[in-house]
């Protein structure tokens, strides 16, 4: 066995949105729903491989989610690495959920988190991680 997924989650934006926008509540309650699935705290969390679309809104969104619940209630002053496989190899549609997945089995596996070189990073996203254990790998 590789990797074991022990909890998932699933959610939707609701009635008061069109399905592609954004809803920053819902992606926070995915997130303690698939923790809460798996038996663990959000705050236990060393890695998460993001959805991480690149998009001037979704991705600040997602970081403030992050940031909400992962990257909050850290006392023993651990971090919480972001990664997202998109920016290397693009939006795969139906089969992004499955890079994403295989990246986070050969991270476990090797027990080391590859360094994202990313270039330039949205202002908004930076501003979402002050104040938080979130951090982006290093190369």
């Amino acid at each position: 066995c590789r990797a074991l997924v022990r909890g998932s989650a699933t959610n939707q934006n609701s009635r008061r949105r069109p399905m592609t926008a954004v809803d920053p509540v819902a992606q926070e309650r995915v997130i303690r729903a698939a923790c809460s699935d798996a038996g663990v705290s959000p705050s236990q969390l060393a890695v998460v491989e993001c959805h991480g679309t690149g998009t001037k809104l979704g991705d600040p969104v997602e970081v403030s989610a992050l940031a909400a619940t992962v990257g909050a209630g850290r006392g023993d002053g651990s971090s919480c690495q972001l990664t997202a496989a998109k920016m290397l190899f693009g939006h795969l549609e139906s089969g992004a959920g499955a890079l994403g997945l295989i990246k986070a089995v050969l991270m476990a596996q090797k027990k080391e988190v590859p360094g994202d070189d990313v270039p330039k990073v949205n202002p908004a996203v930076t501003e979402a991680m002050q104040g938080t254990s979130l951090r982006l790998p290093s190369a």
